[in-house]
């Protein structure tokens, strides 16, 4: 299993068998090594995925906007479907980035957002965490302790509570 709650649910399909978790979906960066860029030199968060209602783009944008975040930094969106939100002055969108070039590009920022409403692991999570980007994701995403934790390489935020959201 990739993950400890993936583990929990295969565990009540199959309970007798030994139940290994990998801390991976099996997808890394190839082995080189990624150049470390400190965190204050870093500007910006990012978030990569589709425009689809489970990845909880508007509540995520809300509390960019109403946090401080927003005050010196863009929030990065890398995907498609994404016009909606071009004339925010502090959203910036790429359609695309390149597998070959993802760790060259995920470096430069100060943490990565997942806040979906429903999220089985989070491999762009787990990429960001390889090129020591922290992650700020929502307590649904499956890869909350067991590659993330709270206030260790990331935060996670209560989707269901905005206001501790914009606070955290």
């Amino acid at each position: 299993c990739a993950g400890f709650k993936h583990k929990k649910y295969v565990n009540t399909l199959c309970n007798n068998k030994k139940i290994i978790v990998t801390k991976t979906v099996g997808l890394p960066f190839e082995s080189r090594k990624i150049d470390k860029i400190p965190i204050l030199d870093r500007k910006d968060y990012v978030f990569i995925g589709r425009n689809s209602p489970e990845k909880n783009i508007d509540f995520m944008i809300d509390v960019f906007h109403k946090s401080d975040l927003s005050k010196h930094n863009k929030l990065i969106l890398v995907g498609d479907k994404f016009e909606k939100y071009q004339d925010y002055d502090f959203v910036k969108i790429y359609e695309y980035v390149s597998r070959n070039s993802m760790a060259d590009f995920l470096k430069n920022f100060k943490a990565l957002f997942l806040f979906s409403t429903s999220e089985p692991y989070g491999l762009v999570v787990e990429e960001a965490l390889r090129c020591n980007v922290p992650a700020i994701v929502s307590n649904r995403c499956g890869i909350v302790d067991t590659l993330l934790y709270d206030r260790y390489n990331g935060i996670v935020l209560d989707i269901e509570d905005k206001k501790e959201s914009i606070n955290k």
